[in-house]
Formats: structure tokens, C-alpha cells, sequence
């Protein structure tokens, strides 16, 4: 009986059943072909980098399943790359991640003369000595050797750097060995550019030549870079390229951003164009409700048509998603020569949770009308004299109840706020949802695997140092982005040389890593004053403290002489770690370049001096240099993740810098979500739109109590606003439940946006857009006001 009433009703409303059909399949089918377009646009240029002759590197950002196996149907033969070699784990040091994320940026460079590797043992580098902030202590030339792990390795090429004339970079090319005959280089790419927010580290893992086994360094560029195979990719996602794509060619530029558009807007439009079918139910529902079954067998029936419904559009939307997504690239294979046989579109884990989410919002939109009209419809005949013969009558006698449910009958307002509040949640989930990636993304920045290496300022270990003796004899990193931070590679080599006032040196026979770690955006206000001016360097030792100078304005930062010893106060708070008054040993200086346009100093101290005092790795210290260098209020920051303030817009931001290396533009990001709330703005606009009609009911009943325009808004906006906040609280409860429920052991370390200020952004969107909505609600009820008038005339 169920089936047949499904069925007959289905068959009734032919019309409604092929438009809720067609807008599902629709919306499904943007949506699948979108997400599996992006997708296969990163294999596209997986392969055709490819088939490049030597002269592209690429480098894979986790990299997808697809390009995995493809990879390793290529070269099945090959132990080197086998199964085992290619899965990611957990230390980080395997080629291939195991991602159904893609990003890959090729960059296009040329020999300036000589050869690239053409055999074993032979390398390809830049020869640049000095980039601004990079220091390199060798001019190399052809014929010259270099040293990495114990293997001599002679110049073949140098390499031409106008591709990076506004970068810091320094550049390797290593040969690595061979894959069938085909020989393929590892690329060591070391850069200071500030597009990645909390900077560059260099490589601390080390290629084994003996085995072929591929270490990705943490941070700093790893790329797999050759004639005819490019596969190793940036693990974990720590480092994000936003170089723009295809750096050598436009066309990608305009096809990347292009895919990423239709993904955010045919996810979106999607699911309103949805909304939109379900405001034209209300016919199916009373359709229901005049059979007279009972509450769960119309439930049951209900959801079952809607679902049949669902699973005819998604299965048609996700056929005609596969072949869109063909087309697609058959329009990009006649704007460039790709092969198109690795391309075929795949199912992704996304699309899935896209229908089931349809199929959710469909039963929860339908539901709630059905409830709402099945009550009404009992309140309609109670007040008709049915079972109860009860009328409602006013001082004078007259029957008043059913004029105003007449009123009601014809109006379908409560289905619309009902509607309408639940349209408003989803748009603040979209917008919460917004806020909560870019937290996630910028958590991966900071990732657990990271932060061990990362945020360790001074380290007696040394044993990591082994491999890069004499390769890289000195680098030296700056960066200014928000959360200030520097990295010091240093050799022994370097004592003599010119620059060395700018280095932090240990008598070690190997060197010491230091890494320094700044200064949250918080410390950039705090002007940090010094009293002497130095040029003098001492040799870093274990147990004491560096100080770093910036050197902006000198006459403002004068210190004639490093002090043997650093006296501090101490420090004691209701929460946080207490420090007693003691003296650490100073054991060096060296400066902190291009730190915005402060003048000052801080001092960097490593975990063994308040290892007792505190739970975190490493101490950073900003203080205030007086006579003595004795420490008045010194602040003592966390230099864990959590400390990292980040803006909604600092995260997926591309940064674009000036030949100066003075300015930094944020763009990206903010076009993103200016078209997300665009998007949803007319969206929202478009909702109201067609409930238009149908409220002039409720602008008649205000107008029949007699009130005046005016009068009308108030009221109208208080509505709104307390409306606003009850969406905004529920749209980010049910995000925030949802990433606990479902995504724990993603979230559980994110530093999460503060409750009441993801309230308050939410908020005050939705509040935008109810406050147009409102004065919408008054243009019409004054047009219609102007149509009667009229029509009177």
C-alpha cells in the first residue's frame, strides 16, 4: 500500500517529480564533476611534466591514489619503488603520501651553461654566491666538486635563476641514479620566500644513495626533478607553494583558478538550487495529509519518495558528472598537446558525503512543513466546529477565527519561516566552515610531525648535521610574515669569512643547528629599546642564551659588547610557570634582519635552562635591555602552535613581493571568501525572492491590524536579530559537533576559533543579510500599497 501511494503520487505530480529530478541530478553532477576535474587537472600535470625533457621540476604536494598506482604500474619492475617505498609513514620519509588531495607547481629553470646530470655522480647547481638574505660561501663553476654523504659529486651545469630574480633561493640538482635507463635528479631547493606562514626550515632528512630511498626534507622544497620521472612530493602538506601553477604558461593560471571557482560555487549552488525544488512540495505534502495515515506511515512514505527521487538525480548526475569532466578535458587537450589516457575521472570520497548530505537536508526540510501543516490542519477543524464544535468569537459576536485562519490557510508563512531559519543555518555552517579550514590548514602548517624539529631553538645534537658538512657550507634565513621566524645553518668553515658577523658559530668540530623562532604578532607593537651598540660574535655553547639583534636603525640599537653573563628577574603569575631571579651565560649575537620596523633585541634560550620550570620545548624571551643587561619583566611565550595568531585571511594567501623584498600583499584569500559570501549573499536573495508572493499575505495581515510602516520595521528587525543569534549559535553548535564527532582526531590539537567570536562573525553576516531582507519586505509591501492605489484609482 505504501509503494502504491508512493508511486500514485509520484505518477500525480509528474511535473514536480522531473524538476526535483533534474535540479537534483543538476546539482549532483556539478558537484561530482568539479571535485574529480580538480583532481584529475593535478594528474594532467603530473603527466605532463612527465614528458618533459629535464628542463621542468615539480613538486607533488600530496599527492592522489590515482597518481600512486599510476606511478607504479610504470615502473612495477623496480624494487626501489615498490608498494612499501611508495605509503606514506608516520616519520615522513617516503616518496609518494597517500592523499585524496592534489597540489602541484612546476617551475621552469635553464642551464646558464653546461649540461644537466647526464650519469652518476655528477650534479647541476646555481652558482650564485649571495642572495640579499642567503649566504652561500662558494662561487661554484663547472668542473668543481661538492660532497654529501661521503660521495664526491662533480659540476656538470650551472643553473640560470631569473625564474626567482625577487627570491632568496639556492639551488641542487643531484643524480640520484637510474629507472630503466632513465636517469632521474633529486632537486634540493632551499628559499626564503614568505609566502608559507610560518617559514622555511632547511633539509634535515638525507638521501641514502645506497638504497634509492627518497627523504623529503621537512619543510624546505624536495622535488624529484628529471627527464622522465618526476615522483616525490612535499610530505604531510607542511609547506604550501601558492607560486601560482603553471608558472610557465597562463593558461594554467586561468584553468586552476577557474576549477577551483566552479567547486565553490557549484557546491553551494547545489545545494539552494535543492532548497529551491523543496519550497515546491507543499502540493505532494497536502496530497499526503488528505489520505489520513497516520504520522509515521506519511513520515515513512514521505522521506521514501523524496529518497527515490534523490537516488534517480544522483545517479544520473554522477554519470553525466564523469563524462562533463572528459569534456572538460577535451576542451584543455585542444588549448594544449595532454594525453588524456591516465585522466579518467574517479569517484571520491566528497561526492559521497555531498549525497548523503542531500539526502539528510531533504528529509530534515520535508519533515518539519509536514508536522507544521498536520497540526494546522487539526487547529483548522477544531476551529470549524468539527470534533470539538469550538468557535472563536470576539466581544460583538462575529466570527473571527476563521476569517484570520483563512488568512493562515492561504499563507504559507510558517512554512517559510521554518524554511527560511534553516537556509539561514546552513549559510552560517558555510561560513563557520570557512573559518574552520583555514584553523585545519593552518594547523597542518604547524603539524605534530613538525614541531619537535621546528620549534627546537638551540639543540646540543649535532648528529643531523652530518650529511650537509661541506655541501651547503652557509645559509642563513630571515623571515618577516607574521610569526617571525629564522634558521641558521652553520659550518665551521665559515669563522673567516666576511660575513660571519651575521652567523652564530660553535667551536664544535661539526657546527651547531640553531633555529630561531619569533615573535607572535602581538610582539611586533612592543618597541624593545637597547642601550649599546656591537659587532661581535662569540661561539655558541650548550647551557646559555643568544642574543639577536635587529639591525633597521642602528643609531637605535647600540651595544659596544656582548655581556659574559645575562642577569633576569623573575617572573610569577597566578597561571603559568614561575621563574626564580638567576644569571644564564651569553655565548653569542648575531642579527635578525628585515624584523617590519622595529628596533630592539631578544634573546633566544634553550630548554635546559628552565626545563624544571616549564612544560613546553623552548623559551622565546622579548626583554627590555637596561644598564647592567639586567632582565626587567621579560616575557616568557610558548612557542608552540597554540602561541601562532592566525587572521581568517593569513592562511591559502598568496603573498606577492617587490624587488626590495620591503612589502608584502595579501591576495588569494581574501577573493575566496569575498565569492563565498557573494555567492551565498545572492543565494539567500534569491530565496527570499520566491516567497515573495506568497508573504503578501502576512503584510496584509499587518496592514489589517492597522499599523503603520514604521512600525512595522521595528518589530520586523527585532525578529531578525534575535532570529540571527539563534541561527549563528546553532549553525557553529553543529559544526563544531560535527568536527568533534567526526573529524576528533583531526581537531583535537587545532586551536579552534574562540566560540563567541565565530558566533559574533556568523552573526553578524546572517544579520546582514536578514536587514536586506527586511527592507526587500518593505519595497514590496510599499509597491504593493502603490499597485492598490492604483488600482483604486
Amino acid at each position: 500500500m505504501k509503494c502504491r501511494l508512493i508511486f500514485h503520487n509520484i505518477l500525480h505530480n509528474r511535473k514536480k517529480a522531473v524538476r526535483a529530478i533534474i535540479s537534483i541530478c543538476f546539482s549532483v553532477m556539478l558537484i561530482f564533476s568539479s571535485i574529480n576535474a580538480y583532481i584529475s587537472f593535478q594528474d594532467m600535470r603530473l603527466q605532463n611534466a612527465y614528458q618533459t625533457n629535464g628542463e621542468y621540476n615539480i613538486t607533488l604536494h600530496n599527492v592522489t591514489y590515482k597518481v600512486r598506482d599510476w606511478i607504479l604500474e610504470q615502473y612495477k619492475d623496480q624494487a626501489t619503488l615498490g608498494v612499501e617505498k611508495i605509503v606514506a609513514n608516520v616519520n615522513n620519509e617516503l616518496c609518494i603520501v597517500d592523499s585524496d588531495a592534489a597540489s602541484i607547481t612546476m617551475n621552469h629553470y635553464q642551464l646558464e651553461k653546461g649540461i644537466f646530470p647526464q650519469k652518476e655522480n655528477e650534479i647541476a647547481i646555481s652558482a650564485t654566491a649571495k642572495y640579499k638574505n642567503v649566504y652561500i660561501a662558494k662561487q661554484f663553476d663547472l668542473g668543481d666538486t661538492v660532497t654529501f654523504k661521503d660521495q664526491t659529486y662533480t659540476i656538470s651545469g650551472i643553473l640560470n635563476d631569473y625564474d626567482y630574480s625577487t627570491q632568496d633561493v639556492y639551488k641542487v640538482a643531484i643524480v640520484n641514479g637510474s629507472i630503466r635507463g632513465n636517469l632521474y635528479n633529486i632537486y634540493i631547493h632551499f628559499n626564503d620566500r614568505r609566502d608559507y606562514q610560518p617559514g622555511y626550515k632547511a633539509i634535515k632528512k638525507y638521501m641514502d644513495l645506497s638504497s634509492k630511498q627518497i627523504f623529503n626534507g621537512d619543510t624546505a622544497h624536495g622535488f624529484m626533478e628529471g627527464y622522465h620521472m618526476i615522483t616525490n612530493g612535499d610530505l604531510n602538506a607542511i609547506e604550501i607553494d601558492r607560486s601560482g601553477g603553471l608558472e610557465d604558461t597562463n593558461i594554467g593560471q586561468l584553468l586552476m583558478g577557474f576549477i577551483i571557482l566552479i567547486i565553490l560555487t557549484s557546491l553551494i549552488l547545489g545545494i539552494h538550487i535543492f532548497l529551491s525544488y523543496m519550497s515546491e512540495r507543499s502540493n505532494q505534502q497536502g496530497i499526503l495529509m488528505s489520505l489520513g495515515f497516520s504520522n509515521s506511515y506519511i513520515f515513512s512514505a514521505y522521506f521514501l519518495e523524496g529518497f527515490i527521487l534523490i537516488i534517480i538525480g544522483c545517479v544520473l548526475g554522477l554519470i553525466l558528472g564523469r563524462y562533463i569532466t572528459i569534456l572538460i578535458f577535451k576542451l584543455i587537450q585542444s588549448l594544449r598537446t595532454i594525453p588524456l589516457e591516465h585522466f579518467a575521472p574517479q569517484f571520491q570520497p566528497i561526492s559521497y558525503m555531498v549525497i548523503w548530505g542531500i539526502c539528510v537536508l531533504d528529509f530534515i526540510v520535508g519533515i518539519c512543513p509536514v508536522l507544521i501543516y498536520r497540526s494546522r490542519m487539526k487547529m483548522i477543524d477544531i476551529m470549524k466546529g468539527g470534533k470539538n464544535n469550538y468557535k472563536v468569537k470576539d466581544k460583538r459576536g462575529s466570527e473571527k477565527g476563521n476569517i484570520m485562519m483563512r488568512y493562515s490557510i492561504r499563507d504559507t508563512g510558517d512554512y517559510e519561516k521554518v524554511f527560511s531559519f534553516l537556509s539561514l543555518v546552513l549559510i552560517g555552517m558555510v561560513t563557520m566552515l570557512v573559518l574552520m579550514v583555514n584553523r585545519y590548514v593552518s594547523y597542518q602548517l604547524l603539524s605534530e610531525e613538525s614541531q619537535d624539529v621546528q620549534f627546537s631553538l638551540i639543540s646540543d645534537d649535532v648528529s643531523h648535521m652530518d650529511d650537509f658538512e661541506n655541501l651547503i657550507p652557509g645559509v642563513s634565513y630571515y623571515d618577516e610574515v607574521y610569526d617571525t621566524m629564522g634558521e641558521f645553518f652553520i659550518d665551521p668553515s665559515l669563522i673567516n669569512m666576511d660575513y660571519a658577523d651575521d652567523l652564530i658559530f660553535s667551536d664544535d668540530e661539526k657546527g651547531v643547528w640553531c633555529e630561531i623562532v619569533g615573535v607572535s604578532e602581538k610582539q611586533y607593537n612592543r618597541k624593545i629599546e637597547m642601550s649599546q651598540e656591537v659587532s661581535y660574535n662569540k661561539f655558541v655553547q650548550s647551557g646559555g642564551v643568544i642574543i639577536i639583534d635587529n639591525y633597521k636603525n642602528t643609531e637605535d640599537c647600540i651595544l659596544n659588547d656582548i655581556p659574559d653573563t645575562l642577569k633576569y628577574a623573575g617572573r610569577q603569575e597566578e597561571e603559568g610557570p614561575v621563574f626564580s631571579e638567576g644569571e644564564v651565560p651569553v655565548f653569542g649575537r648575531s642579527r635578525f634582519l628585515n624584523w617590519k620596523d622595529q628596533n630592539g633585541i631578544a634573546i633566544i634560550v634553550p630548554e635546559e635552562l628552565f626545563k624544571k620550570q616549564f612544560d613546553y620545548t623552548n623559551v622565546l624571551i622579548n626583554i627590555n635591555v637596561k644598564s647592567g643587561y639586567e632582565l626587567k619583566a621579560a616575557e616568557f611565550l610558548n612557542t608552540h602552535a597554540p602561541v601562532y595568531e592566525y587572521s581568517f585571511f593569513d592562511t591559502l594567501t598568496d603573498y606577492i613581493r617587490d624587488q626590495d623584498n620591503k612589502k608584502t600583499i595579501q591576495g588569494g584569500t581574501y577573493g575566496i571568501f569575498v565569492i563565498i559570501m557573494v555567492i551565498n549573499f545572492l543565494a539567500v536573495l534569491y530565496i527570499h525572492a520566491l516567497t515573495f508572493v506568497r508573504r503578501r499575505h502576512n503584510f496584509a495581515i499587518l496592514k489589517a491590524i492597522g499599523r503603520t510602516d514604521s512600525s512595522i520595521i521595528l518589530p520586523m528587525l527585532l525578529t531578525k536579530i534575535g532570529q540571527g543569534i539563534v541561527v549563528s549559535i546553532v549553525a557553529v553548535f553543529i559544526v563544531t559537533l560535527l568536527c568533534r564527532l567526526y573529524l576528533s582526531e583531526i581537531t583535537k590539537n587545532i586551536v579552534l576559533v574562540d566560540g563567541w567570536k565565530s558566533i559574533a562573525l556568523v552573526l553578524a553576516f546572517v544579520l546582514f543579510i536578514q536587514i536586506v531582507a527586511i527592507f526587500m519586505d518593505v519595497i514590496q509591501l510599499k509597491r504593493q500599497r502603490i499597485l492598490r492605489d492604483l488600482r483604486e484609482e
